[in-house]
């Protein structure tokens, strides 16, 4: 299991990743009365707490999804990777699941956010990613029910993370969109 910091309207709390790509956060309302990521427990968790919510990671490592399948076994919502990225030509592109995994999940109701994965190497490099993420999501409006999620635990970009975190968001905001940030606390 894999502890993640993670920091939703201004709120910082926990999220628990499993093995098994499953997370599981709780809704906490913070001082002025927005939702929070917070502490959840792992997936499968003897929780009846109502404000505990399921959700799975998907990527092309997860291969083909069965969406019906997914809501019939009471998953609240989906991360989905919104892009990969090749270390042997250094480029990103979409996830060749993206565009199936948004469809599939749109067509049960399952409600859906994104993730991106940084490779940066330098606040330029933040600067091309966040570009690229607004011009993909402007072919999405409306699309999705979480913040973006902002993955900044790659090696590359441990010595500027918060700089990074502060450009890519900020790009991200000025653009309309929601963002989030997840830091390995490992």
């Amino acid at each position: 299991m894999n502890i993640v910091t993670i920091n939703y309207g201004g709120v910082t709390g926990t999220a628990y990743v499993t093995n098994s790509n499953a997370l599981q956060i709780s809704a906490v309302k913070g001082s002025t009365g927005g939702e929070s990521g917070s502490t959840g427990g792992s997936s499968g968790s003897d929780s009846t707490s109502s404000d505990v919510l399921v959700g799975i990671d998907v990527s092309k490592w997860q291969g083909t999804i069965d969406w019906a399948k997914v809501k019939q076994d009471g998953i609240d919502f989906a991360m989905l990777r919104i892009c990969t990225y090749s270390s042997s030509t250094g480029t990103y592109s979409i996830d060749p699941t993206f565009v199936t995994n948004v469809n599939g999940a749109k067509a049960q109701n399952i409600p859906i956010g994104i993730y991106f994965y940084s490779y940066a190497n330098s606040i330029s490099d933040v600067q091309a990613e966040a570009n690229m993420i607004v011009d993909i999501l402007n072919d999405y409006p409306a699309t999705f029910s979480f913040p973006i999620a902002y993955d900044a635990e790659h090696s590359s970009i441990q010595s500027f993370a918060t700089s990074a975190c502060t450009t890519f968001c900020d790009i991200l905001e000025a653009n309309g969109q929601k963002i989030d940030y997840i830091v390995d606390d490992n």
